[in-house]
This record gives structure tokens, sequence and C-alpha cells, in this order.
């Protein structure tokens, strides 16, 4: 069975196609291309919304609502490796004062999820605290392993 949400690294991902998508309708429309090197392109384009239209429907309207969202205050951009480097020495630095003041309520997250998310079977559509960590942005413990049911469920 196919799950029915996106954890946060797939989301990214279909930003991304989603973006992609944009730069070859941008790319189509310049002159560096042969005919056969567009129709191509805009082949590839088709396929893409066609894929991430399915997608979306499949996912129902809140997590489409939140793709759109998403998608729209996102851009791709091409950066060196040393440029990444300092980007995340950044964030890091960022999100441990972001943190730092924050600190309680994550602790009560980190808490709550212990108790609630741990080796959870529940689907995430029956979940109050999934539609609060997704209003807040919280971030899973385990972005690696997907159980299926939850982006926020995890095993010890």
């Amino acid at each position: 069975m196919l799950k029915d949400y996106l954890n946060n690294s797939e989301t990214k991902e279909m930003i991304v196609l989603s973006q992609a998508r944009n730069l070859i309708n941008h790319f189509v429309d310049g002159n560096v291309m042969t005919k056969e090197e567009k129709t191509s392109l805009k082949k590839a384009s088709t396929f893409l919304k066609n894929g991430l239209i399915s997608l979306n429907k499949r996912l129902g309207e809140q997590q489409a609502k939140k793709f759109v969202r998403l998608n729209e205050g996102s851009r791709v951009i091409v950066i060196t490796n040393s440029e990444l480097e300092v980007l995340q020495k950044r964030k890091v630095a960022d999100l441990k004062a972001a943190f730092e003041d924050s600190k309680e309520y994550f602790d009560l997250v980190e808490i709550t999820m212990d108790l609630n998310c741990k080796d959870c079977n529940k689907c995430f559509k029956e979940c109050d605290l999934y539609k609060h960590f997704e209003e807040q942005e919280v971030i899973p413990f385990d972005e690696e392993v997907d159980l299926g049911n939850c982006k926020f469920a995890y095993r010890k």
C-alpha cells in the first residue's frame, strides 16, 4: 500500500521536481535548443506535471495545500561545496540559538514524542499531535526510517 503523506525529504524532493519543471519551461523558451531538443524537454515537463498532479491528488487536500505553500516559498539554487559548508555552519549556529530560545517547548515536544510517537502505528490523519507538529514545523526524530503511517512515528 502506498503512503498518503510525505516525510520531509520526500517533500523537498517533490519541490525539486516541480522547480525542475519550471526550469525546463524557462529553458525551452530560450534560443539555445533545436526543435527536437525542445520537444524532448516539453515531454519531460508534461510527464513531471502529470506525476506531481497525480501524487498531490492521492495525498489529499491538506498535504497538497502544504506542498503548494512550500513550493511557492522555495527555490532551487546551485552552490559550490565550500559555499554549502559555510551555510551549514551558519544554520547550525542559528538552530542552536533558536533552540535555546524555545528550549522548554522542544523539551516538551521530545517528551510528548517519546510517550506518543515511539512504536506508534496510528495513521497520521487520526492524530492531533501530527496536526500540531506540522503547524509548528517540528522536525521528526529519525527522518531516515519511515514507518509508513506517520513521519513522526519511530522505533527505538
